[in-house]
């Protein structure tokens, strides 16, 4: 394995260890809760900032943040 690709590795760990970290019972709470309803996203300040990327959307960011949690 490359060195690039080590570091890459181990960064990725720790932001994982880090996330383990700062997760609460009321993040976990919400990320088991949220069913992409869309009623958080017209009150999101991201994305009436950026209208038009959808990578902005609260349920979008939720779930890569679900998805890093489930690792």
């Amino acid at each position: 394995m490359s060195q690039s690709r080590k570091q890459r590795t181990w960064r990725a760990e720790k932001v994982i260890e880090r996330l383990g970290q700062k997760l609460s019972r009321q993040v976990v709470g919400s990320l088991a809760a949220c069913v992409h309803c869309g009623m958080c996203t017209e009150s999101c300040h991201y994305v009436l900032s950026h209208p038009d990327d959808p990578t902005m959307a609260p349920a979008w960011k939720a779930d890569r943040l679900r998805k890093l949690f489930k690792r």
